[in-house]
Order: C-alpha cells, then structure tokens, then sequence
C-alpha cells in the first residue's frame, strides 16, 4: 500500500506476482491466483467496504482465454469439472484450514470486520469484486511453444464511473504474433529478457 506526497488522502494499492509455469496445472495457478486476490482483499478494504484503487501486474503463465484471466477480468469462474493435470477439478479445490473464502478473501479478516458468516468454501467457483480491467486487449509477450501472451498489468474500477479513482491515460503497444515471427527471438539485442516489456501510464484522482 502506497500514499502518493501529492495525494496522501488517496492510498494506492499495488501487487505483482508469478504464477506457476507448468502447462497441465490450470488448478494450481487457479488457487495462486485466489490467494493472490485475498492478500489484495486484505490490503486494499477500507472500512466502509470499498476497494483502494488497486493495480495488479505480474507474470501469469496464462493466455486470455485461460481460468485465471476470467477470474481476473469477469470477477468468478466456475471451476469445478474442468480438467486439469487429467482429472476434473472437485468442487474444493484447498482445504478449509488454508482458511480462504470461495470469495478470494481470507476467514480471518471476514472475522475482523465482523463478517465471519460469510466464510463459504466448496461452491466449486471462486469470485471477487475488484472490477479488474486489463491495460492491454491483444498483443503477445513472450514464447512458450508459440507467441503469446501471459503478463499483464490489470487496474481496478468501479460501477459507478464517477467513483473511478485509477484511470489508464496511456500504454506502451505490444506486438502482434506476426511481428514477432519477424523478428531476433528473445533474449535479443532488442529485449534483454525473453519477456516483452509492458509499460502503462494512471492518473490518480484524489
């Protein structure tokens, strides 16, 4: 959690993360990116039960169409039965003594705010209510057997556009999948990493 000099009335959340690599374990970074929404949860509440304005970024190993990117992006995903490592999701994916809500929040800070009922697990979904939109729509980032793309860098937003703290003034482009067959292969005099770099520009409103 971050409080701007010029805006100290209007702390920023910021997160980033790197989620598991491995192509048949949809369900592992399924249940990683849960609790990564928790820990956002337990930093970015306010009292009144709103959300700071939050930034979330990271190396997701996930593609668009992926679980995590539409819980991420949609607020709920419905898991159970999908397979995963060859076998079908169960309805509970983490045992209730990891102590995490089907609502991506953590039981212990249900309890604080006097909202323990709302603990539930073993609905076979997990859901949020950050509002996340993602900076960037199309493009790719780096290879994994084709181009594609698994970072990004996603902000939170609210209903009422008027409450919308965070707002997106610019963004660095991403190459196309073509662009890229046309190019050095990364790590390259071009990209030091074998990760394209993603770069966004927010005003923060107090």
């Amino acid at each position: 959690r971050l409080v701007p000099i010029t805006s100290p009335t209007t702390p920023l959340v910021i997160g980033t993360t790197h989620l598991l690599y491995n192509p048949k374990r949809a369900d592992i970074r399924l249940c990683q990116a849960a609790m990564f929404l928790a820990e956002l949860d337990r930093m970015a509440r306010t009292s009144s039960g709103s959300y700071l304005p939050t930034i979330l970024t990271g190396d997701l190993n996930s593609d668009p169409m992926s679980p995590v990117l539409q819980l991420l992006t949609s607020g709920s995903f419905q898991y159970e039965g999908l397979r995963s490592g060859g076998r079908p999701m169960p309805r509970k994916l983490l045992p209730d003594s990891l102590g995490l809500s089907d609502s991506c929040q953590w039981e212990v800070e249900l309890e604080q705010r006097g909202l323990g009922r709302q603990f539930s697990t073993g609905s076979g979904e997990f859901k949020h209510k950050f509002g996340l939109q993602s900076v960037y729509s199309s493009g790719v980032t780096t290879f994994q057997d084709r181009w594609t793309m698994v970072d990004y860098i996603m902000y939170s937003t609210s209903q009422d556009s008027q409450e919308n703290k965070l707002k997106l003034v610019a963004k660095l482009g991403l190459p196309t999948e073509q662009n890229m067959q046309r190019s050095p292969k990364c790590p390259s005099y071009i990209c030091p990493s074998d990760h394209l770099p993603l770069v966004a520009q927010f005003l923060l409103t107090p």
